[in-house]
């Protein structure tokens, strides 16, 4: 198998430079306290029913115990998020509805305009500057690298906040599009609250460039070619040192490098235009500062990368990055790549070899993996277990391949007693034929 490298161009060539560039908020950001708004959200959830019975009482009841801007445009939020409905159906049929902030307020569910008519009413009516912004939004339908079209498709919101203008995204805040489920599942996401312009951008473009708050300005076209960056990019403190562009050109095999903090790992699955995923075409791990995502197609065309962020004390991985990529050729078979399971991310082991995922049966394969904190560090093929020679946290050695499933795992906690039984955990999985 070819070493994992990019033997075209990476990215699409022709992107300007404004595009890549650091962006200058035009004013000073302030950073959110992860709690900050703890007893303001729990007093917006409490409020009764019969205080919502006009735009003007609402306001009046959600900030009656605000002290600042920035807490009464976080009750506001907070509420419409748990209060008003997505409506899916309204959505799916293209509809393209003005609905007034009374109209969402008696009939509890909205599409974007109405959650961003919602808000601005409510905060107005509690003495906020506050303004519906109308542009383009990468939501559930949105394949990276497209144009966006002649008509805006979202609506969102910008407040003034002590001065300083600030952006919002109630819509968003409320939940996600479940597209396995073909809905939307309610789950606040507290990221669309005052977001940092800069990280805003990469999912809403306006169609007035004065809402991006930014220097230099983004063009349309631009945007179109950013990266796909989700909430778990930036609250996992993800960085990308290239690709930053969402569509990526190679021939067959690529690597993407992201720096991220310690705790992190990354996961991913490539899947093709039809929806089909091919099997085996991700790896990722650690390597030295970066993590590494290597992608091989087993053939040649348009398919989707997504990127998962998780973490040891984070039961679910949350899609991170999606990029559109396109490769000129493919290998012609799948499982190019090792299967990885969880123990391998969460214990920050690297593999150094074999890196493919199918291997040669009846032959002599060296294997050699780094595992920290791991006891000891097996190979399991044709029903045997063979231990590989331990040097610190690195595992080496020769092992006669069986045909069938071929399995590295390792053994971890303290020493067992005599006679204790012994636990392995799956690390990788590789295919001998």
């Amino acid at each position: 198998m070819k070493t994992l490298r990019s033997t075209g161009s990476s990215v699409v060539s022709g992107i300007s430079k404004a595009a890549s560039a650091t962006y200058k908020v035009v004013s000073p950001h302030i950073p959110r306290v992860g709690d900050e708004f703890t007893n303001i959200d729990t007093y917006a959830l409490s409020v009764p029913r019969t205080a919502e019975a006009t735009v003007a009482l609402l306001a009046q009841n959600l900030t009656q115990t605000s002290r600042t801007e920035r807490e009464k445009a976080r009750a506001i939020f907070r509420w419409i998020a748990n209060s008003i409905d997505y409506d899916d159906t309204a959505q799916r049929a293209g509809a393209q509805r003005q609905e007034t902030a009374e109209e969402v307020l008696r009939s509890r569910h909205a599409v974007c305009q109405g959650y961003a008519n919602l808000f601005a009413a409510l905060a107005q009516a509690a003495g906020l500057e506050a303004k519906v912004v109308a542009g383009f939004g990468r939501g559930s339908g949105y394949w990276p690298g497209a144009a966006y079209g002649p008509n805006e498709n979202h609506a969102w919101n910008a407040v003034r906040i002590n001065g300083r203008w600030e952006l919002l995204d109630c819509t968003w805040g409320t939940g996600y599009y479940d597209r396995y489920a073909g809905r939307t599942v309610r789950r606040f996401e507290p990221f669309y609250f005052l977001t940092d312009p800069g990280e805003f951008l990469y999912s809403h473009f306006p169609a007035d460039s004065t809402y991006q708050f930014i220097r230099p300005s983004l063009s349309q076209a631009e945007h179109e070619r950013l990266a796909d960056l989700k909430p778990a990019f930036f609250r996992n403190e993800l960085k990308l040192d290239k690709e930053k562009q969402n569509t990526l050109l190679f021939d067959q095999s690529v690597k993407i490098a992201f720096r991220t903090p310690s705790r992190a790992f990354l996961s991913a699955t490539l899947e093709r235009a039809d929806g089909s995923r091919d099997e085996g075409a991700t790896f990722c791990q650690r390597e030295a500062r970066d993590y590494s995502v290597y992608v091989v197609t087993s053939r040649a065309g348009e398919h989707m990368l997504r990127i998962f962020v998780g973490s040891k004390d984070q039961a679910v991985q949350e899609e991170a990055v999606v990029y559109r990529v396109t490769s000129r050729s493919g290998t012609g078979h799948p499982n190019n790549l090792p299967k990885v399971y969880l123990p391998f991310q969460t214990h920050g082991a690297r593999l150094d070899k074999p890196f493919s995922g199918t291997l040669r049966a009846r032959t002599i394969q060296h294997f050699s993996i780094t595992v920290p904190d791991a006891l000891n560090v097996a190979v399991m093929t044709g029903g045997a277990m063979v231990h590989l020679p331990r040097e610190d946290d690195h595992f080496a050695g020769d092992v006669d391949l069986q045909a069938g499933p071929v399995t590295i795992a390792a053994q971890f906690g303290s020493k067992p007693q005599p006679g204790q039984e012994v636990s392995y955990e799956g690390l990788l999985e590789f295919q001998a034929s």
